[in-house]
């Protein structure tokens, strides 16, 4: 789960940006539990409830490159690779 997906288009920081697919919605109160398609992967986004989605909407989406933990895939170390985009430049998520 990841709790620093959020909706909509980049603020203005370094962010990571992705177009997500809804395939379920779990509504918990005052959130809800988002479980999105992108490219060929799943992920699952928590976000405020007043946003309203529903099954088979498609919405743009951002991470803060900040928040963005790498692993490497045959070991599993964390890559500690510096994760800054130019200024002005969002970096697109291939996933």
């Amino acid at each position: 789960m990841n709790e620093h997906i959020e909706i909509g288009g980049s603020n203005g920081g370094a962010v990571a940006q992705m177009r997500a697919n809804i395939d379920v919605v779990e509504f918990l109160g005052n959130e809800e539990l988002l479980h999105v398609k992108v490219g060929q992967n799943d992920l699952i986004a928590v976000v405020d409830a007043s946003n309203r989605v529903k099954p088979g909407d498609v919405l743009d989406m951002h991470v803060a490159l900040d928040k963005v933990h790498l692993f490497d895939a045959e070991s599993g170390l964390a890559l500690d690779a510096p994760r800054q985009a130019p200024a002005g430049v969002a970096a697109e998520i291939t996933v």
